[in-house]
């Protein structure tokens, strides 16, 4: 809760609320990395922050499928930007079945971090014949 998040050193009111939307803004906390990408967050509150607190409940995803996702559909993913998703969409008419997400980043030039981030919502199963 708010109140209990301040409670660890290092965190006041307006860290709490990010931290809260950030949650909130991904239905959960998948992995315990994802806190770096509270704006503001310094890396000794985080380790703080895990020896209060522990990822008992992670949220049930159902990945998208990149490879029948539309734009919007990429889009509403928290760390896929419209631009982005449109990036994706014509990656996959140029080259057909995405079997390999850290590929296409490659190709899409979409740093490590970002895509392990994106990975953890999207598959690539492959499209029925």
């Amino acid at each position: 809760s708010f109140e209990q998040l301040q409670q660890v050193y290092g965190i006041g009111p307006v860290l709490a609320e990010r931290i809260l939307d950030m949650r909130i803004a991904l239905g959960g906390f998948l992995n315990q990395s994802q806190l770096e990408d509270v704006w503001g967050l310094q890396q000794e509150t985080m380790v703080r922050l895990w020896r209060v607190f522990s990822l008992d409940s992670v949220p049930v995803v159902n990945p998208i499928n990149i490879n029948t996702a539309t734009i919007d559909e990429l889009a509403g993913n928290y760390y896929i930007s419209y631009g982005l998703a449109a990036r994706i969409v014509a990656y996959r008419s140029r080259h057909g079945q995405i079997d390999d997400l850290y590929q296409m980043a490659q190709s899409l030039e979409i740093d490590s971090v970002r895509i392990a981030r994106i990975a953890l919502y999207l598959n690539t199963k492959k499209l029925l014949e």
